[in-house]
């Protein structure tokens, strides 16, 4: 630019030196025309037309050189606009990409929202072990479905999988290490990690379900990071496996399942092993009591009484002192069988105390177990000590449980969690209950025979006066309890060919018969038989017992005591063998 200004200069000032010599020229006329004249005339002449000639040359020169700078600025413009050319095709190309990339993007996050909103999830396993106050280290087992074949192995990144329950959160899985989906289609999967409890009662309504329901419902909801593994040779290589890797990363992608986890059902508890033994005597008492003398309680045998003055003479087995065993408690052992067909597995559970009730919800024991239990899933077995403690008041349902139990009738019974050692599972089961069956016991046979003593010419005589035939009989009987048990009153109904035959009437057995855990023999006793039955039937069976022995069917109510408490219970039983003597 500077130099063009040069050059313009010059220009101008060649223009200006012509103009002052053309306005010279004009006075010309004015001169006078002499030979000398005529000589300085051409003089001037000449030197107007070197002034013009040179002053041509210089302008020449000068157009020339501004021509040449033109074209040299002509050049430069071409080379810079063709640049600038260049500059913008790559800007726009560059733009089309930048377009591309995000529109590839953006449908590479449609694509894997779309695949996880499509994928369905089924857990299998939830094991939960080392709990803590708040939280357990978690294991989850599943499978993850997912509709299409993916071209390279892929897997989720979990920071916190929320759990909910019931339309509530009630805690958090945080996984240590990524969800492998592998290559999609059907994968099953596994995540570790620590489970977080946040909120306590929707954790405690979750146990609940778990406890009695065969199904239920759980949600889990993230926000997760999807990423694609590149093959070994992609991701060596500098720009392009770093390009493709942030291109198949996927952050922020919204995750929401809603998974159908199996039950427990009631986890089918039986108590499988039920033993009775007694408790620790007081101070200063036996351990195993031999002699006992209980204060007698009301009568409650069927309102059939033996009539005054035809109680035949007895020798007491034994003769008694009071305390010691009176107020003994029961000491109970159970190995409950557990089933657990259930997606959760606890490991452990902690230690337990399980309170025994009827299904009224009356109290007969409080038991514990002695170590740390498990509950995995399928069958398994608890150990369970404790004592029997029966409310007042409640002796009533005890005695029903004890009937059906003796009669080897199972028995509906709950165990409700009173306590559990970790405070975490405490919170969660304290005061649930589930149900639990208590089998009859097996071949309880207390009748073993009965010893008919009859006395012929007591019988003679009560046969012209026409009254009753009274005799005694003495019983064979055994204790199928390993504790001991007082009969405190007895009744019972002897049935032959369909029709009562006898009773054995004794509200009160004065002193008790007490049995040792697991005795059996014959009481050093006759009690009283009163036989109401027709003379033909009578025949026909004392001409039975000459030859050998008759078996009937006794139907009894005895009144026992057990432990601290006092409990009636209907027995029924066949087969009895009868004899005579």
């Amino acid at each position: 630019g500077a130099h063009f200004l040069a050059i313009d200069r010059r220009l101008r000032s060649v223009s200006a030196s012509e103009g002052a010599i053309r306005m010279i020229t004009p006075l010309r006329p004015c001169v006078r025309r002499s030979g000398s004249s005529a000589s300085n005339m051409e003089g001037v002449r000449i030197i107007t037309q070197t002034t013009d000639f040179d002053m041509e040359a210089e302008r020449k020169d000068a157009l020339e050189e501004r021509a040449s700078e033109m074209e040299k600025h002509t050049r430069t413009g071409k080379w810079y606009g063709a640049r600038t050319l260049r500059s913008t095709r790559l800007l726009r190309a560059a733009w089309y990409v930048l377009l591309g990339c995000l529109a590839l993007l953006a449908a590479i996050r449609i694509a894997v929202q779309t695949l996880v909103y499509l994928s369905s999830l089924q857990i299998h396993r939830f094991s939960l072990e080392d709990p803590w106050d708040g939280s357990a280290a978690a294991a989850v087992g599943g499978t993850i479905a997912i509709p299409v074949v993916l071209p390279f192995l892929a897997e989720l990144d979990i920071s916190q999988l929320d759990i909910m329950y019931d339309g509530r959160a009630l805690g958090a899985l945080r996984p240590e290490a990524p969800l492998s989906l592998r290559h999609g289609s059907k994968v099953n999967v596994s995540l570790s990690g620590r489970v977080y409890v946040l909120e306590p009662r929707a954790f405690r309504a979750l146990a609940d379900a778990l406890l009695h329901k065969p199904w239920l419902q759980m949600e889990l909801q993230s926000e997760l990071v999807a990423r694609v593994s590149l093959p070994p040779t992609l991701a060596a290589a500098p720009l392009l496996g770093w390009m493709l890797q942030a291109m198949l990363t996927v952050s922020s992608v919204h995750f929401y399942q809603s998974v159908t986890v199996q039950g427990a059902n009631g986890l089918n508890v039986i108590f499988k092993r039920f033993t009775l033994t007694d408790g620790e005597p007081l101070q200063g008492c036996p351990r195993q009591p031999a002699l006992l003398r209980l204060p007698p309680p009301a009568p409650q045998s069927s309102g059939r009484r033996l009539e005054a003055g035809g109680e035949a003479a007895l020798e007491p087995a034994m003769q008694g002192v009071p305390d010691c065993a009176a107020d003994r408690p029961l000491d109970v052992e159970l190995e409950v069988s557990v089933s657990n067909p259930s997606s959760f597995e606890f490991e452990p559970l902690g230690m337990l105390e399980l309170i025994i009730q009827d299904q009224k919800f009356v109290t007969f024991a409080t038991c514990r177990t002695q170590q740390a239990v498990r509950l995995p899933r399928g069958n398994s077995s608890i150990l369970l000590r404790g004592t029997v403690t029966v409310s007042p008041g409640s002796e009533s349902q005890f005695s029903a449980a004890l009937t059906s139990y003796l009669a080897g009738e199972p028995t509906q019974l709950f165990a409700a969690f009173s306590r559990v050692s970790n405070h975490l599972y405490h919170r969660a089961l304290s005061g649930l209950t589930v149900p639990a069956v208590l089998p009859g016991l097996s071949d309880a046979r207390l009748f073993r025979s009965v010893g008919l003593v009859l006395d012929p010419g007591w019988n003679m005589i009560q046969l012209a006066l026409g009254a009753q035939l009274r005799d005694g009989a003495r019983l064979h009987v055994q204790n199928p309890l390993n504790l001991t048990v007082a009969v405190l009153g007895l009744f019972a109904a002897v049935e032959y060919g369909g029709d009562e035959i006898a009773q054995v009437d004794l509200p009160v057995v004065d002193p008790p018969i007490v049995m040792a855990p697991l005795w059996s023999g014959t009481p050093d006793r006759v009690f009283p038989v009163r036989l109401s039955t027709s003379m033909p039937t009578l025949e026909t069976l004392l001409a039975q017992l000459a030859i050998g022995a008759v078996k009937v069917r006794l139907i009894a109510n005895i009144t026992l005591r057990v432990g601290n408490t006092t409990n009636t219970i209907d027995y029924a039983q066949s087969g009895v063998r009868v004899v005579l003597g």
